[in-house]
């Protein structure tokens, strides 16, 4: 993925924030991601399906959770950006 579908895609203030917790907390999973953002479980999941398929998150089932996570190429490849944009 380019820059600017990394910018795109982060642009929306909902995923940027995920993005943001995902940084901090290293896995979430739908029910923390929804008491941190305050978001609907439906917005949420929108959001991550999004995420997930721009290859930008990655995730893990762990019993009965679903554990979402910031995909170490993605991170690898893009470090500057995230940084810059974290800021």
């Amino acid at each position: 993925m380019n820059k600017r579908e990394i910018l795109s895609t982060l642009s929306d203030k909902s995923r940027f924030h995920i993005v943001q917790l995902l940084l901090d907390y290293e896995k979430l999973n739908v029910s923390e991601l929804m008491a941190l953002t305050k978001l609907k479980q439906a917005n949420t999941s929108r959001h991550l399906k999004i995420l997930y398929d721009k290859k930008i998150i990655a995730k893990q089932q762990r019993n009965h959770y679903i554990y979402y996570y910031l995909r170490k190429d993605f991170l690898k490849a893009n470090i500057q950006l995230v940084k810059y944009l974290m800021v």
